[in-house]
């Protein structure tokens, strides 16, 4: 881990239901986790599963407001990656940021992110 939080990548309209828990995406569901990523990890999950798509928000929580839920478990590149079990309280989200999609299909970070600065506001 390199920061104190985690992110994941979803549709604007996903997340911001009448529901007070997130349950998880379809691929969240088929595996019994939520995915999340850490900074660092964040883009190769942007590009890899979310390239082309539009609407799309990345959320952010603080590690240790998901307790004993949040494991760390090796993935892709044998990289340990944060994955929750059970339903996420929405209300534990530190806040959010929209990605735009770029002509390419690939998707832009907002520049405070990328730098680091967006953490300490």
């Amino acid at each position: 881990m390199n920061s104190d939080f985690v992110f994941k990548i979803l549709e604007y309209e996903e997340w911001f239901n009448k529901e007070e828990e997130y349950k998880g995406s379809l691929i969240d569901l088929e595996d019994g986790f939520i995915h999340f990523s850490t900074k660092n990890q964040i883009y190769e999950t942007c590009k890899k599963h979310f390239f082309g798509r539009e609407n799309l928000i990345v959320i952010y929580f603080k590690i240790k407001d998901l307790g004993n839920n949040l494991k760390w478990e090796k993935s892709r590149n044998d990289d340990l990656f944060p994955h929750y079990y059970g339903n996420l309280k929405k209300k534990l989200m530190i806040g959010f940021f929209k990605l735009r999609k770029i002509s390419d299909g690939g998707h832009e970070f907002p520049k405070d992110f990328v730098t680091g600065k967006f953490f300490y506001k």
